[in-house]
């Protein structure tokens, strides 16, 4: 794009250099044949330009369309990310909770068998335990 707005520029700079160079030759004294080549110059520069104005709308619409599929991508980028850290979150969460009722379970265990523990040698221990053998 900056390319074609230095040649835009460029041409505009011929078409007043040759305006400039018409009124030197009006003044001097010129030819019908110099003022009718000027003419066509000047219309050859201005069609140019033209062709340099749509080849210059063209580009700002190709860079348009891209600028707006470029934040279309980041937008979805940032969907993706945001969904992938609450899956996230939500894992560590479930992590947690597991690794909480692994922790229970062990502490029920414990307790549960400290309890049998403290109730078997309240009764006597493995003295207890021969009344209920067979003979």
């Amino acid at each position: 794009m900056a390319r074609c707005h230095q040649d835009i520029a460029d041409v505009n700079e011929k078409i007043l250099q040759i305006g400039g160079r018409q009124l030197q030759r009006l003044s001097s004294g010129t030819t019908a044949a110099e003022l009718q080549f000027d003419l066509l110059c000047r219309a050859a520069l201005a069609q140019r330009r033209g062709d340099l104005e749509q080849e210059l709308d063209e580009a700002e619409s190709l860079r348009r369309v891209r600028a707006e599929a470029w934040a279309l991508a980041r937008r979805q980028r940032e969907v993706i990310e945001s969904l992938r850290q609450k899956q996230f979150a939500a894992y560590q969460l479930q992590v947690r909770g597991l690794e909480q009722r692994q922790l229970d379970d062990a502490f029920l265990l414990r307790r549960e068998f400290l309890r049998r523990a403290d109730r078997f040698r309240a009764d006597g221990g493995f003295a207890h335990q021969a009344e209920f053998r067979d003979p």
